[in-house]
Formats: C-alpha cells, structure tokens, sequence
C-alpha cells in the first residue's frame, strides 16, 4: 500500500476503548525529478539511480545546450538540476548543484585553485551535511571560490570553502568547488549520502530524521 487511508485497531479489553483505534494517512513519497548534466560520471551516475527518492534523466552538456537553443523551457520537467564538470551559458531559474563548476550568477568566482586543500570545518547543522563527516575528504585540488555576499560555506577548507550554499527568489544552488574526480569522495560512503541529503534539501523534500537520507 504507497498511498491511502489505514485503520489501526487494538484488540485488547480494557476501561478505555475509545484510545484503542487510530486512523494513519499514507501518502506516496515525492521523488525528485532531476536532471543531471555530464559527460559520464559513473559514481554520480550510480548513486543518482540508486536513490529511491531520486527519479534521474541524464543528458550530456550538448544535449542540454541544444534544447537551451532550441528554445525548450529545460527546469519545466525537473524539481532539480545537477551540473557536473559544466556551467551552462544561463541558468534558469530553480535549484541546482554543482559539481566541479561554477553557476554563472553574479558573485560566483574563482581565483585560481588550491592544491591539497584541507578540511577545517562544515556547517553540521546544516541538512545537506547530516550523517556527514568530512575529516578523512583528501582533495588533490579545489577552485579558490567566492560566492555572494550572502552565500554560506558547507564545508569549509584552509584556502576557502569548499561547498557554498545560495538561495535567492530565483535560485537554490550548492557548489561543489571540485572535481570529484580529484578527491577520492566517490569511493567514500560520505559521498552518495552527501548526494541524497542535498537531492532531498534541493528538491523540497523534508530533510529531517531519517527522511534526511
């Protein structure tokens, strides 16, 4: 049963009965309609399809720009969008993640990369980081990033954040500032926990308890 109205019933004889029957409403879980953009990404690949809250359509940055040219509305399909290694010529409105690029939205910028950057801390409260620990995230290099005045470091390294938060009437982003393929986080499971937490904060999914995850 995904969705309804359940009637649960205790059959025992005692001085209150009226406390003894409940009524449960079950709805079936949204997934989130994504699309993820990249030229093949097998952990990010993987991890998409294997979450069950997570409903993926991939397609390569020339496919994506060729519907953008074609004047197709590209977010009308999707709840969320995933950019990897790409940073499309506009960003349409919505919610966003990127992995190893930039939005091009004013305040996003990079002063070059850092080579070994370490850890120093994350904003544990936040929902896109529970369950999370990122003292053991060894990263060969990371883009030296900055965001709006407004943006919140995630993570945050010793030459800069790492991952930064954005929201505005327009746009919900986080940004990965590396490439994954120069860390070794996809062979960590801090990885597609990281991706499932903010596929759910993105996509509007309660992410509190075990709905986080």
């Amino acid at each position: 049963l995904n969705e309804g109205l359940v009637k649960v019933v205790l059959d025992a004889d005692d001085d209150l009965a009226v406390d003894n029957t409940a009524w449960l409403v079950l709805k079936e879980p949204k997934r989130v309609r994504t699309l993820v953009v990249t030229d093949g990404n097998y952990f990010l690949e993987l991890a998409a399809q294997k979450d069950p809250m997570c409903s993926p359509v991939f397609k390569t940055p020339a496919a994506y720009e060729a519907d953008a040219r074609s004047g197709a509305a590209v977010m009308t399909d999707y709840d969320l969008a995933i950019f990897d290694r790409y940073a499309p010529p506009a960003l349409p409105a919505g919610a966003h993640l990127f992995l190893g690029a930039l939005p091009p939205l004013p305040g996003f910028a990079s002063d070059g990369e850092a080579k070994d950057p370490a850890v120093v801390d994350w904003a544990a409260a936040h929902p896109v980081n529970q369950y999370l620990n990122y003292s053991y995230l060894f990263i060969e290099s990371a883009l030296k990033m900055r965001g709006p005045d407004d943006a919140a470091a995630l993570v945050e390294g010793d030459a800069g954040p790492l991952v930064l938060g954005w929201t505005s009437p327009q746009h919900r982003v986080i940004v990965v500032g590396f490439d994954l393929f120069a860390s070794r986080w996809p062979l960590r499971v801090s990885f597609p926990v990281f991706l499932a937490n903010a596929i759910r904060y993105l996509g509007g999914i309660q992410t509190s308890g075990s709905e986080a995850m």
